[in-house]
């Protein structure tokens, strides 16, 4: 894994020194290829952005390079761009531990465009990318055609705990009634699971 102090030295061979790729990848990097170099300085560059925004640059350094690598994967900084944000807001997702591991950074390619599974990456606490990327993975499931009997039951009922439990109180409140005072469809429609659960469950009653 290229380290941090690595590509500090060659971002300073490139802009300090003006040393050619060849040169560079033959000091620090012996048969790294020129995309890997490139990854590395840009790594670094943006790593540096968010340590002068950052009052604990020291461990960004030593914790969180891979984080940056992972950074420069296709598509992942333009995913945090498009959604709003910028590498300032990334710097602080690395410093609240919103992803478990370097690779989940990936998942924001997934994760920032969806409407549900990014509020839950941004409302969540530590590894809250794990809690984003499920409830993608749980509505597809429910969506798939090819779920059928106990399993398709399994994935409905605990995607329905989900979405319950993620609901805020605002949206539940709006729930209760439609404009003309009547039981929203919403209300209607669980009423009508809780009792077709009830007398399902009835089957496993002792």
């Amino acid at each position: 894994m290229p380290s941090y102090e690595q590509s500090r030295q060659l971002h300073h061979l490139r802009n300090q020194d003006f040393l050619e790729y060849s040169k560079m990848v033959a000091r620090l990097v012996s048969g790294a290829s020129l995309r890997e170099v490139e990854t590395q300085i840009d790594a670094f560059e943006d790593m540096n952005e968010c340590n002068q925004k950052s009052t604990d640059e020291v461990t960004l350094k030593a914790e969180k390079f891979s984080f940056f690598l992972e950074l420069q994967r296709p598509k992942v900084k333009n995913a945090i761009y498009e959604a709003g944000f910028d590498l300032g807001d990334f710097a602080e997702w690395l410093r609240d531990g919103r992803f478990s591991s370097d690779s989940q950074v990936r998942d924001l390619r997934r994760v920032l465009p969806d409407p549900a599974a990014r509020e839950t990456f941004l409302s969540g606490g530590a590894g809250s990318i794990g809690s984003a990327v499920s409830l993608i993975e749980s509505r597809r499931n429910l969506q798939g055609e090819n779920l059928k009997g106990p399993l398709a039951l399994r994935q409905l009922a605990r995607g329905l705990i989900k979405e319950m439990n993620d609901l805020k109180f605002s949206e539940i409140v709006a729930m209760k009634s439609d404009s003309d005072g009547a039981p929203a469809e919403g209300i209607r429609a669980l009423r009508e699971l809780d009792s077709q659960l009830k007398s399902f469950l009835q089957i496993f009653a002792e």
